[in-house]
């Protein structure tokens, strides 16, 4: 799997060894994956939390504080198990394979880390899930453009026509939609937020707004569960990238507007 490429996909990995993580952090990005890291299984928890689900967890299993098994269970009862999460360990002994599983986990590497053998099991995990085109990527809080221009060329194509109704309609109505899902969450109207959360992560998925979104959809996940505590944070998060999103738009809509009045002929005194 040497031709493996990473672009757009986003890697969690959890390593309490400074130098091993240094050494796959930087196998990673040679591959050309975004790597978010954390030194142990409760790190792992709060940064999930705050910062929304990545492509996919490389979690060692040994951590002090929190190991991994823990933490992967605590992962399956939050999230589902819809994020992979492959192991790291340094030995693969007889049992261990039945253990990760017990844990949740979907597969482990051992260590120290192979790049064949790591390319591989990813793209048996990412590839298989998504395909290796057609997907939306996911963008980590705080890292690239909150809206992916060439996701959103894919979506919708290269008219500036669609585009540009896309983007007026993301700058006129979700500021208001989200003022409306504040009220909604003070009022603890919780049916009423969760079908304005639905309306709003899809209009940013149609819009390439990867990040955003996938606070929309952890806010859905949160009244599904019925976790109304941790709400309020999700909520004030996904407003954050929200503002960023808008702002962009407009920036996009502007040089549009710019190409466009490029492309006419030029007048004639």
């Amino acid at each position: 799997m040497n031709n493996l490429s990473g672009e757009g996909f986003q890697i969690l990995l959890v390593e309490d060894h400074a130098i091993n993580r240094e050494v796959a952090k930087n196998i990673l990005r040679s591959m050309g994956f975004g790597v978010m890291a954390a030194e142990n299984g409760k790190e792992a928890l709060d940064w999930l939390e705050k910062e929304g689900l990545p492509d996919l967890v490389l979690m060692d299993g040994e951590m002090p504080e929190m190991d991994g098994f823990e933490a992967t269970i605590k992962i399956r009862k939050r999230y589902g198990k819809s994020l992979p999460v492959i192991a790291l360990t340094a030995h693969a002994l007889k049992g261990d394979r039945e253990r990760f599983l017990a844990a949740g986990m979907d597969d482990y590497l051992t260590k120290p880390l192979r790049k064949q053998a790591l390319g591989e099991t990813l793209a048996k995990y990412l590839y298989s899930r998504h395909g290796e085109t057609g997907r939306e990527p996911a963008v980590a809080a705080g890292e690239g453009p909150a809206i992916d221009r060439e996701a959103l060329v894919a979506i919708v194509g290269e008219s500036p026509l669609v585009q540009r109704v896309l983007l007026r309609n993301c700058i006129e109505n979700q500021p208001q939609e989200i003022e409306i899902m504040g009220r909604l969450l003070e009022k603890k109207d919780y049916e009423a937020l969760g079908k304005m959360a639905h309306k709003l992560t899809g209009a940013l998925k149609y819009l390439a707004a990867n990040r955003a979104a996938s606070y929309g959809e952890r806010l859905q996940q949160l009244l599904c569960e019925g976790a109304v505590d941790r709400i309020p944070a999700v909520y004030e998060t996904l407003c954050i990238h929200c503002v960023q999103v808008c702002k962009e738009a407009r920036e996009m809509l502007d040089a549009l507007g710019r190409q466009e009045d490029a492309s006419l002929p030029a007048r004639k005194d």
